[in-house]
């Protein structure tokens, strides 16, 4: 993977917006009701991994919006890590 690679990390949720959330994801992923919950719930969760930095900032924005709290990194270092 280059390092126009990034992926977008959901580190955590407000509760009270956790529906919301949950169809955020769905709308962004294409993923079912149990996988995007799943995603919010074990926080902090990879979401997209092998992005360009412009989309995974677009992402970010559309999930923070929501009422999730992101971070962006390079795929190649966030995999490694999310690895151990």
């Amino acid at each position: 993977m280059d390092s126009d690679a990034y992926l977008v990390i959901i580190t955590s949720f407000e509760p009270e917006r956790k529906i919301r959330g949950i169809m955020r994801i769905r709308e962004v992923t294409g993923f079912g009701i149990a996988q995007a919950k799943r995603l919010i719930e074990n926080c902090p969760s990879a979401i997209m991994i092998g992005m360009y930095l412009s989309q995974a900032e677009g992402l970010a924005s559309m999930l923070e919006e929501a009422g999730m709290l992101t971070e962006i990194k390079p795929a190649i270092q966030s995999t490694t890590a999310l690895n151990t």
